[in-house]
C-alpha cells in the first residue's frame, strides 16, 4: 500500500516535471494532448495486467485452462477479471452515463492543462470531495472521528483542515487572473462531478434526508475504475482524438514532429503510471486521496530557481508538505511503513535548498569590495564618467542671448530662425536648464532643406492626398495656439490626442504672435515612417519632390532601412556639409575616458548613439521586432516631413514629444509610490507581447520583448556571464581586470528572485497558432496594476511597436529605470544614460550581471538608488510641461523656416 502511494506521488511529480519541459520543443498544447492519448491507450493495459496478475495468484489453474501463457496477447490483457471467460459486463444506464461523465471530465481536464497549464483552483478539489463524501456517507465521518486523533488527521478529515491546505496550495499556484480563475472554477466543478462517481454510493437514509446539490449525484451511480477502465478508455481516446483533430485544423501540425516523439511517449507513459498507481492507492483508501496526490505532484515539480519571490517559494514548499501530510493521513491506519512516505518531501525540499545554496554561493563569489579604488564595477565607472560629462554639459549652457546665438551658429553653421530671440527669452523666463542642446530638432528638420519652402508645402499636400499614407494633417493657429487635426478616413475624435496634446503644450503662446500658422503632418502609426534618400541618386523616383509609400507590415524592414548605410549617411548628414554633432552629448562617446573603462568583455553601453546605429549593428536584423516583422509599417521614402514620437537611426522622422506620455494610464502618481527601502530588490516588468507581428515564419522567438522575457525566466538553458573573483566561476573566459582578481565567468545560474517579469497578454499573430505557441512558451500573468512597477527597486522599460509610453512614469518614480530601446526620441538631448537611467544592450548579455550587481551587492544597491534619485530629480526639473513647450516652441520655429515660401532650397 505504501509502495503504491509512493509510486503514485513520484509519477505525479515526474509527469508535471516532464510537462514543464515540453515548451522547449514548441507546440506544447498538441504534444500534451498526444501524451494524454498515449496515457489512455496504455492505462488499460497496465490495469488489466494487474487484474490478471491477481487472478493468476488466486486461481492459476483455472486461468491456465482458459488462456495458455504462450498464447497471451495484447487483446487478452483487456479481458475481464473472470478467470475462465470474458463477457462484456452488463452495466446499468446510470453507470454507463457515469462512465461518459468521467471520460468527458478527464478529457476536459486534459484539454485545459494543455491550453492553460495547471488550474490554480485545483487544490480546492480536496475539501470539496470531503464535503461530498460526508454528505453521501455520514457514517464515514463518524468512523473517522472515532479513530485515534493525530496531528495530521485534521488535514485530511476536516473541512477546515483540508481548506487550509487548499488555500496554501492555491496561493502558491494561482496567478489570480480573472479569466484563469473563471476557467479554473469551471473545471473544478466538472472534476467534482467526475469524482462523485468514484466515491462510495450514498446510503438510502442519506438520500432521503438531504437536499440534492451540485455536490450530489442524482443517479447515485458509482464506477469501479478497474472494471470499467476499457470502457473509460474507449470514451476518452476518441474525445482526445477529436480535440487533436480540431487543433490540427485550427493550428496546423506541430513543427519538429520527429524530435518530439520520444518526449511525448515518455510523458504519456508517466501519466499512465501516475493514474495506475493512484487507482491502486485509491482502491485501498478513498478516491479523495487522488486530489492531494495530484496537487503534490504539481507543487513538487515547481522549479524554485524560477520563482520570483521567497514568499512564493516557501508557499510551494508549504503546499508540498501539507498535501503530502494529507496523503499520509488518508491512508488506512493499518498501512505499514507509511511514515517512509515523508522521504518524498525531499522532492521539493532538495531543489529549494539547492536554490538557496546557489543564491548564497553567487553572493559569496561576487567581489565584496566594489566601489574601492582597486575594484570598480563597469556600472560605477560608467556612471562616474557620464556624471562628469553631464555636469559639464549643464555648466556650459549659454547664459544670454548673444552667447546662445553664437553657439547656434557654431554648432550648425547657419543663423537661427526668425523668432529665436523671443524663444530664448521665453526659455530663460521659465527656468529652462538647457538652452543650447537641441540637436535633435536641427537633425530632424535640416535634411528637408534640400527642398524650397514652396516645395515643402507641395510635398506635404501631395503626401496627405496619397492613398495609404495614413497621416494626420494638423493645422496650428499662431494666433490662438490651437491645433486641429484631420484624417482622410478617420474621425478627429480618434486622433490619438495629437491635437489636444499640441494645443495644451503650446497654449502659453496663445495671443503672443510668437509663431505663424503652420501646417503639420503627424504619423498616426506607432512605428516611424520616413527614410530620407541621399542627395545624389540615379533613381528618378527619389528626385527631391518625389516620394514613394511602401507597405512593409509583417515583413522584414532591415534592407529598406539600411540601404543607405554604405554611403555613411545619417539623417542629419543629408542636410548640409556644415552640420555637426555636439561634441559633448552624453549619448555619444566623445569622451575618451569611456574608452578606458574595463567592462570585462560584457557589452555595457558606453556610447548610446553608436549602440542604436543600425549601420554599425547588422545583428539587430534578428533581434528587434520592428526590423523583423513590424505590426504596421508604411515606409515613406522621400523628403516628406512627418512628425513621429520616435525613429530608428537611419530614418528621418521629425521628433516631437509623444502624446502617450501625457495620457492618464501612463501618469505617475506619487501617492502610489513607496520609499526605496520598502521596494523589492528585483527587476520588474509586465506587459503584452507588442513589438512585432508573429507570422508563420516563427521569428517571434527573437523579437526584443520575447527575448527579454525568455532571459528573465531562464528559458532555453542558456548560460550567463558574471563578474566574479578569479577561480569562483564555472568557466572563466579570461577577460580579467588586468591583475585585479576579477574575471568574467559563465554560469547557467540565474537568480529568479531578482526578476519579476511576465507577459500579461499575447496577441498580434498571423493565426491562433502563433499566439498559442507563445502562451505555451512563456505563460501569462494576470493583468498587472499599472502602479505595480513602483514596488520594485529596478524597473524595466522596452520598446513596443514604437516608443514605450510608460517610460516617464518610471523616470519620475523612486525606482531606477533600465531601458532597452532601438529608437531615438526628442528627449535624447536632455537625458543622460548612466545618470538618469541604465541603458541595456540589444543583446541583453550584460543584464544578468547588471541586475545582480544593482540588487545583491552593497555598492550596487547604492548605485541603483543614486540613479533612481537623480532620474527623479532631473525629471522634476527638465520634464515639466513648460519644458515640453520650450522644445515644441523651438521646433515650430524651425518648421516655420522650413515652410517659408520665400526660402530657397
Amino acid at each position: 500500500m505504501a509502495g503504491s502511494t509512493a509510486a503514485a506521488l513520484l509519477c505525479a511529480a515526474l509527469t508535471h516535471h516532464l510537462s514543464s519541459r515540453l515548451w522547449e520543443l514548441g507546440s506544447i498544447q498538441t504534444r500534451q494532448l498526444c501524451a494524454e492519448t498515449v496515457c489512455w491507450l496504455v492505462l488499460p493495459v497496465l490495469v488489466r495486467s494487474q487484474a490478471r496478475s491477481h487472478t493468476t495468484i488466486w486461481n492459476f489453474h483455472s486461468i491456465s485452462k482458459a488462456t495458455s501463457p504462450v498464447s497471451w496477447s495484447f487483446h487478452s490483457l483487456f479481458k475481464a477479471t473472470s478467470p475462465v471467460s470474458w463477457k462484456p459486463p452488463r452495466r446499468s444506464t446510470n453507470v454507463s452515463n457515469a462512465i461518459w461523465v468521467f471520460a468527458a471530465g478527464a478529457a476536459a481536464a486534459a484539454c485545459y492543462h494543455a491550453e492553460a497549464g495547471v488550474p490554480g483552483l485545483l487544490p480546492a478539489l480536496t475539501p470539496l470531495l470531503l464535503i461530498t463524501e460526508n454528505r453521501r456517507r455520514p457514517e464515514l465521518q463518524v468512523l473517522a472521528s472515532d479513530e485515534p486523533w493525530s496531528l495530521l488527521s485534521p488535514l485530511a478529515n476536516t473541512v477546515w483542515g483540508t481548506g487550509f491546505a487548499a488555500a496554501v496550495a492555491i496561493f502558491a499556484l494561482s496567478n489570480w487572473g480573472l479569466q484563469e480563475c473563471l476557467l479554473s472554477a469551471a473545471l473544478l466543478g466538472a472534476l467534482v462531478r467526475v469524482y462523485i462517481h468514484l466515491l462510495p454510493a450514498a446510503s438510502s437514509t442519506t438520500t432521503t434526508k438531504t437536499t440534492a446539490t451540485i455536490l450530489d449525484c442524482r443517479d447515485g451511480a458509482t464506477i469501479n475504475v478497474e472494471e470499467a477502465i476499457v470502457d473509460i478508455s474507449l470514451c476518452v481516446v476518441p474525445m482526445l482524438a477529436a480535440a487533436l483533430l480540431l487543433q490540427a485544423l485550427a493550428f496546423g501540425l506541430p513543427g519538429n514532429i520527429i524530435a518530439g516523439i520520444v518526449p511525448t511517449l515518455v510523458l504519456g507513459l508517466a501519466k499512465a503510471l501516475s493514474w495506475y498507481f493512484t487507482i491502486r492507492t485509491a482502491h485501498s483508501a478513498s478516491w479523495r486521496i487522488a486530489a492531494p496526490i495530484t496537487v503534490f505532484g504539481i507543487v513538487a515539480a515547481q522549479d524554485p530557481f524560477l520563482q520570483s519571490t521567497d514568499t512564493q517559494a516557501l508557499a510551494v514548499l508549504a503546499a508540498a508538505f501539507l498535501t503530502l501530510a494529507q496523503v499520509i493521513a488518508m491512508l488506512p491506519k493499518q498501512t505499514k511503513r507509511k511514515w517512509a512516505l515523508w522521504a518524498l518531501f525531499l522532492l521539493p525540499l532538495g531543489p529549494y535548498l539547492a536554490n538557496i545554496s546557489a543564491i548564497k554561493a553567487a553572493q559569496a563569489a561576487a567581489p565584496q569590495d566594489w566601489g574601492t579604488a582597486e575594484h570598480q564595477h563597469p556600472v560605477e565607472a560608467l556612471m562616474r564618467a557620464a556624471r562628469e560629462q553631464f555636469d559639464q554639459k549643464l555648466a556650459r549652457q549659454s547664459k544670454d542671448f548673444a552667447t546662445a546665438e553664437a553657439e547656434y551658429v557654431r554648432r550648425y553653421g547657419v543663423e537661427p530662425p526668425a523668432g529665436f530671440e523671443a524663444w530664448h527669452t521665453f526659455a530663460m523666463a521659465h527656468g529652462s536648464l538647457l538652452i543650447d542642446d537641441f540637436d535633435t530638432i536641427f537633425d530632424s528638420v535640416s535634411p528637408f532643406w534640400r527642398l524650397s519652402g514652396r516645395e515643402v508645402q507641395q510635398v506635404m499636400a501631395d503626401a496627405y492626398a496619397t492613398p495609404g499614407m495614413d497621416v494626420f494633417h494638423c493645422a496650428f493657429s499662431g494666433h490662438t495656439a490651437r491645433t486641429a487635426c484631420r484624417h482622410p478616413k478617420r474621425s478627429v475624435t480618434f486622433d490619438r490626442n495629437i491635437g489636444l496634446s499640441l494645443t495644451q503644450l503650446l497654449a502659453p503662446l496663445a495671443g503672443t504672435g510668437a509663431l505663424p500658422d503652420i501646417q503639420l503632418l503627424v504619423n498616426r502609426l506607432d512605428e516611424p515612417r520616413v527614410v530620407v534618400p541621399p542627395p545624389a541618386t540615379s533613381d528618378a523616383t527619389c528626385r527631391p519632390t518625389n516620394f514613394t509609400v511602401t507597405d512593409l507590415s509583417h515583413r522584414p524592414t532591415w534592407d529598406a532601412l539600411t540601404r543607405h548605410c554604405s554611403a555613411g549617411l545619417t539623417p542629419s548628414s543629408n542636410a548640409t556639409a556644415t552640420t555637426t554633432t555636439t561634441a559633448t552629448s552624453p549619448n555619444s562617446n566623445n569622451n575618451n575616458n569611456n574608452n578606458k573603462i574595463n567592462t570585462y568583455g560584457l557589452p555595457f553601453l558606453s556610447d548610446l548613439a553608436s549602440a542604436t546605429d543600425l549601420c554599425h549593428h547588422p545583428e539587430y536584423s534578428r533581434q528587434h521586432g520592428l526590423l523583423q516583422s513590424p505590426t504596421t509599417f508604411s515606409l515613406v521614402r522621400g523628403l516628406v516631413p512627418i512628425l513621429s514620437p520616435g525613429r530608428a537611426s537611419t530614418m528621418g522622422d521629425v521628433l516631437f514629444p509623444a502624446p502617450a506620455y501625457g495620457e492618464p494610464e501612463f501618469a505617475y502618481d506619487a501617492r502610489r509610490d513607496v520609499p526605496w527601502a520598502a521596494k523589492r530588490a528585483a527587476l520588474y516588468w509586465a506587459g503584452s507581447n507588442t513589438g512585432g507581428f508573429a507570422g508563420r515564419d516563427g521569428w517571434w522567438a527573437s523579437f526584443h520583448r520575447q527575448r527579454f522575457v525568455a532571459l528573465a525566466g531562464n528559458r532555453g538553458g542558456r548560460v550567463h556571464a558574471y563578474l566574479r573573483r578569479e577561480g569562483e566561476g564555472e568557466e572563466e573566459l579570461g577577460d580579467s581586470g588586468g591583475g585585479n582578481g576579477i574575471a568574467r565567468v559563465l554560469s547557467g545560474f540565474l537568480d529568479g528572485r531578482l526578476y519579476d517579469v511576465a507577459f500579461t497578454h499575447v496577441f498580434g499573430c498571423a493565426s491562433w497558432r502563433e499566439c498559442r505557441e507563445q502562451r505555451g512558451a512563456f505563460g501569462t500573468r494576470a493583468w498587472a496594476d499599472r502602479h505595480a512597477p513602483l514596488r520594485s527597486q529596478l524597473v524595466f522599460d522596452v520598446d513596443g511597436n514604437g516608443i514605450s509610453g510608460r517610460f516617464y512614469m518610471l523616470l519620475a518614480s523612486r525606482s531606477a529605470p533600465l531601458k532597452l530601446t532601438l529608437l531615438r526620441e526628442w528627449h535624447d538631448d536632455r537625458l543622460a544614460p548612466w545618470v538618469h537611467y541604465v541603458p541595456v544592450s540589444m543583446g541583453l548579455e550584460e543584464l544578468p550581471e547588471m541586475v545582480f550587481y544593482l540588487t545583491s551587492t552593497d555598492a550596487g544597491r547604492q548605485r541603483a538608488r543614486e540613479i533612481a534619485d537623480r532620474g527623479r530629480e532631473w525629471f522634476a526639473k527638465a520634464f515639466r510641461d513648460v519644458d515640453l513647450t520650450i522644445y515644441l516652441y523651438r521646433l515650430m520655429l524651425e518648421l516655420a523656416r522650413l515652410h517659408d515660401p520665400d526660402r530657397e532650397a
